[in-house]
């Protein structure tokens, strides 16, 4: 490449790239809009200015061809394959008629030859405004991007290409269908992709289809009640969680709501209550859900090639340390406590489990720890007493430290057939720790008749005791 540079005694002139077919005008571009206060670089051919283009931050690109659309179309798309800020500014003979339809006419202007030199230094100027305005909302993007993106742990391959796939589908308006296994935390990726979007500045709402009855989800989803889920989501999100859960008989509205979004209209805001985005999670692919009967054909024609997989915990292993601390983080800030932490053998545990149950799991886990060695450093032995005892870890993942705390007691205890002595010294508490939250929890006093067992007594019994 044969390119000369230009500089004037401006430490911010703008920078242009010239490139012309003929290098006489080449050359007496360069010494006009070197007069006028530009940084230049001139190329002789179309690879130079893709060389240069490449190596350098170039503002402006200035070309004069005979051929404009010809020009504009073949620059216009190098700097978008390579996704370059870059503005065209294209010189033509007074005689040629560019058709302004080829690319959008906001990344580029037409000017004659003859176009007087305070013209054209007034659209290098104008170019160079919008090359810093486009590389500044590049940046914002990036920023938004990562705090939209902070809640999700993404250093393994396997997360950084799943985040990619969520941010292609912030920019969209369909629905979408995210899968995996039991466990997985479908809330918190749809939620990223929702304050992406540009709905994120409505509400993002979520209904576990699992936990409602028939009825439930009839006014939930599909009537106008105001405080329905559907309208609190309007012009919002609305994840639908655990899809497979619904029964057959309610999956034909499930088809219908998912048409009506889709509408184009609707889509535009034509109607009085926007309708939501929907986002759909299952814990298992689509193609399963439709060959075990699951869901019906429509619903799977619908959403069989808009899935994206979510890979399993296991399959991530480089993000579980982080993971785990922003986990524990949450727990204390949700119970107002101060933020425990692992060791490291505890961290190794957690390195080394297959987390059938993912992030549920993981979650369940780190509450029972935290409830029971409150303010504690979290070891390998406080949490192996939980791992792989709860089958019910994704539900059990909701509770508040105090319903966890109960739960661990009861179940130990029936574990060990009302031993207090082994129950105490399972969970690492005092035995007078334990008499108390038994009776609290309404088990009579230790020795008396079915103290074993939890009866319903009045509060005036449970002070006597």
């Amino acid at each position: 490449m044969h390119s000369h540079s230009f500089s004037t005694n401006n430490s911010i002139a703008p920078q242009v790239l010239i490139y012309a077919t003929e290098g006489t005008t080449r050359h007496r571009r360069c010494e006009q809009l070197q007069r006028a206060g530009f940084l230049l670089q001139q190329a002789e051919s179309f690879a130079a200015v893709k060389e240069s283009l490449l190596e350098s931050d170039v503002a402006v690109c200035l070309v004069e061809a005979v051929d404009g659309n010809r020009a504009i179309v073949e620059f216009y798309s190098f700097i978008q394959e390579q996704q370059l800020h870059t503005q065209l500014v294209c010189m033509i003979p007074e005689s040629e008629s560019v058709s302004r339809m080829t690319i959008p006419a906001a990344r580029y202007d037409i000017l004659e030859s003859n176009t007087p030199v305070d013209r054209l230094r007034s659209v290098l100027f104008a170019a160079t405004e919008r090359h810093r305005l486009s590389s500044e909302n590049r940046k914002l993007q990036q920023q938004l991007v990562t705090q939209c993106f902070a809640p999700l742990v993404c250093i393994s391959p396997a997360m950084q290409q799943l985040q990619s796939s969520l941010e292609v589908q912030a920019k969209q308006e369909l629905p979408f269908c995210l899968v995996g296994e039991q466990g997985t935390d479908f809330v918190r990726m749809a939620r990223c992709v929702h304050s992406l979007s540009s709905r994120g500045v409505n509400r993002f709402q979520v209904f576990h289809v699992g936990h409602h009855t028939l009825e439930q989800m009839e006014t939930e989803l599909f009537s106008n009640a105001p405080e329905s889920r559907i309208q609190l989501a309007s012009g919002g999100s609305l994840l639908l969680d655990q899809v497979e859960a619904m029964p057959l008989t309610m999956q034909p509205a499930l088809v219908r709501l998912i048409e009506r979004t889709q509408r184009h209209d609707e889509q535009l805001g034509m109607t009085t209550t926007p309708l939501p985005r929907l986002i759909l999670s299952l814990s298992e692919t689509i193609e399963t859900a439709f060959q075990s009967e699951r869901i019906i054909p429509e619903l799977y024609a619908l959403l069989g090639g808009c899935q994206i997989s979510v890979p399993p915990l296991r399959q991530r292993r480089e993000d579980l340390t982080c993971l785990a601390e922003n986990i524990l983080e949450e727990i204390a800030l949700q119970e107002g406590l101060p933020i425990q932490a692992l060791d490291s053998s505890a961290l190794h545990l957690i390195q080394t489990q297959f987390w059938l149950g993912n992030e549920a799991e993981l979650r369940s886990i780190l509450y029972k720890a935290c409830s029971l060695n409150p303010g504690h450093m979290l070891t390998s032995e406080l949490l192996r007493a939980w791992i792989g005892t709860d089958s019910n870890s994704a539900e059990q993942a909701g509770l508040t430290l105090k319903e966890m705390e109960r739960k661990l007691i009861e179940t130990t205890f029936t574990r060990f057939g009302g031993n207090r002595e082994k129950t105490a010294q399972a969970l690492q508490i005092g035995l007078r720790t334990l008499s108390g939250k038994l009776r609290e929890y309404g088990y009579p006093p230790r020795g008396g008749p079915g103290s074993n067992i939890k009866t319903e007594v009045s509060s005036e019994l449970r002070r006597a005791a």
